[in-house]
């Protein structure tokens, strides 16, 4: 149940940071929604055109995909909306390019616009200092364009059937979200794997430590000093039952760093409290977390060779956790038998 509560505030937790509010529906659209004038970075005077149908109401956030080619670059780009066949610009703002990641979608904020819903809208995003090495571009990966819109608490908290239409509308807008049901798996990840662990240790490990038992002490087995030699010394059942809360804790580790692109405090703190439990409960020696240090030492600037930087900076720096427990461990270790 903890770890089950433990997933949901992760994921509530996510919803809330992504959307800035639990009373903001999102809403995707496609990747050729957006076109741009240059096919690779954007220049001076290069430009970003979309049109989009607002969905909603009260439309107050754009949020836009762009790839900052591994490098922080010190353009300023100028955001303008407006309405289909306006004259005039709704909204304008220039913005600096240097927040700009490739692992997030940038947000535009602007007015909101309360008649919205079912109105098409033109989006324009014009480089005004861009050149070679020093630019920013469209990224492609779906959603490359999302909006959001503000639904006010008052008119759902009193009303039940507007209530039920809104948490319709922000399920839907969840659900259809990928990258929502990525985290999503990855939160509840540790849950997924206590429930594996423990059908493992009922339908797996209790036959396998009754068919060990039986043949050790299967007169026929004795016959063979080698054969009884390994199932007594180098298969013990509590071994194979201690050790199995390594691979899963080993497993959450390698979904925070492959599934979950950005960093998660959140999600890194939790696994540091199970790997510290680990610890103290299974009694894993330090050397374990050392081997696991140089490993994940060993694997980081391999990922980075091969264009994977975020991956890389994450296991380098779960290498340097590892360490450390690994080194705090031994000393209190000699500490103790000093």
């Amino acid at each position: 149940m903890i770890l089950f509560l433990a997933g949901l505030f992760l994921l509530l937790s996510h919803i809330y940071h992504s959307d800035f509010s639990f009373t903001i529906i999102s809403n995707t659209y496609p990747t050729d929604s957006l076109k741009t004038s240059r096919t690779h970075e954007l220049f001076k005077g290069d430009k970003i055109t979309g049109l989009f149908i607002a969905k909603e109401n009260n439309l107050g956030i754009l949020m836009v995909r762009f790839d900052n080619l591994k490098r922080i670059n010190d353009d300023v780009i100028r955001f303008r909306l407006k309405r289909q066949g306006s004259d005039s610009w709704y909204f304008e703002g220039d913005y600096s390019t240097k927040m700009m990641h490739s692992l997030s979608m940038y947000p535009f904020g602007f007015p909101e616009i309360a008649d919205s819903k079912g109105k098409s809208f033109i989006v324009e995003i014009e480089s005004l200092n861009g050149r070679p090495d020093n630019a920013i571009a469209l990224d492609r990966e779906n959603p490359t364009l999302m909006t959001k819109y503000k639904v006010s608490l008052g008119s759902i908290a009193h009303d039940t059937q507007s209530l039920v239409l809104f948490a319709q509308k922000k399920l839907v807008s969840s659900v259809t979200n990928f990258r929502l049901l990525e985290y999503s798996f990855a939160y509840f990840s540790p849950f997924f794997l206590y429930i594996l662990r423990r059908l493992i240790s009922r339908f797996v490990l209790a036959p396998l430590y009754k068919l060990i038992v039986y043949v050790q002490n299967n007169k026929a087995v004795k016959r063979y000093p080698l054969l009884h030699r390994l199932l007594t010394i180098y298969v013990p059942s509590h071994v194979i039952a201690k050790y199995s809360l390594i691979w899963i804790m080993l497993s959450l580790t390698i979904v925070d760093i492959f599934a979950i692109e950005a960093y998660s405090y959140v999600m890194m703190v939790f696994l540091l409290v199970t790997w510290y439990i680990s610890l103290k409960e299974y009694s894993i020696v330090q050397l374990n977390y050392l081997h696991l240090g140089r490993i994940f030492l060993f694997i980081a600037p391999m990922l980075y060779i091969m264009q994977l930087h975020t991956q890389a900076q994450k296991t380098a720096a779960w290498a340097c956790i590892f360490l450390l427990i690994g080194a705090v461990s031994a000393l209190r270790t000699i500490k103790k038998s000093g």
